[in-house]
């Protein structure tokens, strides 16, 4: 089962051309990658029927997602839109979404947040997956892998999605760093290119194409990352950036703050 995870601030429709262009990258993506499961966050409130927006938006004539929930928080572009690809013939059954918290311990303001969750059987095996969206904060972040790590207990358990905080080894849980092409980053601000001979440039990466534009990645390199039980579950990295053109990566570099993730899920 291939799943992807993109916190993309997705816009509601095609109204100008900044948003036609990342309505553009992101179909881009989701068509070169053809997750099974999809999970678009930050997607504007104006964004009501999940179905008509595949329709529009991230469907071909090859491939057709249909949508699970859509999480509402409060905010402009605060929602998380999960959707599936029909028919999904990686798994023996079709996968099932509900929203919520993984464990009463879940409900406070470090881990705020509502999640989706998917199951699905692999054979006869249970699989059951998190998209998650960790506070905003570094503390936050921290809470919510530590009770990721912890709730990955469960054999065929896994958690994708925005940590807010960095991808590090652990004991409890398999830390899975994702595959960006050549960045080791996943998140980042973009920022007007200093003045040749400035002495600022320290830290910044070049925006592809862009004479007037860097980033600036995120100190803690990859903090969109998925946690997984080890014993029962491999998750493989995929290129989220693979056979991506220059045009397609500048709109994301520049339209974005993250990267795409996207892993195949196979139980061991």
């Amino acid at each position: 089962m291939r799943v992807m995870y993109w916190n993309c601030t997705t816009p509601s429709g095609a109204g100008n051309m900044f948003a036609g262009k990342k309505l553009d990258a992101i179909k881009d993506r989701v068509l070169t990658l053809q997750p099974h499961v999809l999970c678009l966050d930050e997607v504007s409130a104006l964004v009501t029927d999940a179905n008509d927006f595949a329709a529009k938006y991230l469907n071909s004539a090859a491939l057709t997602y249909k949508a699970g929930p859509i999480i509402k928080n409060d905010g402009v572009h605060l929602n998380t839109v999960a959707f599936y690809l029909q028919p999904s013939a990686a798994a023996s059954s079709a996968p099932k979404f509900d929203v919520g918290i993984p464990q009463e311990n879940w409900d406070n303001e470090q881990t705020k947040r509502d999640l989706i969750r998917v199951y699905w059987l692999a054979g006869t095996s249970p699989v059951t997956l998190w998209f998650l969206h960790a506070n905003a904060s570094k503390s936050g972040g921290q809470t919510a892998l530590d009770r990721a790590a912890k709730a990955t207990s469960q054999k065929y358990a896994a958690f994708i999605g925005d940590f807010n905080t960095g991808c590090v080894a652990r004991a409890d849980a398999a830390t899975v760093q994702p595959t960006v092409g050549r960045y080791s980053f996943s998140q980042w601000k973009s920022e007007l290119k200093p003045a040749a001979g400035s002495g600022t440039m320290a830290g910044l990466v070049d925006v592809p194409g862009s004479s007037t534009y860097m980033v600036r990645p995120n100190s803690s390199g990859f903090i969109d990352f998925a946690v997984a039980n080890k014993a029962g579950l491999a998750l493989t990295p995929v290129d989220s950036l693979g056979s991506i053109t220059e045009e397609t990566l500048r709109t994301i570099m520049l339209g974005c703050d993250h990267f795409p993730i996207a892993y195949d899920v196979a139980t061991k």
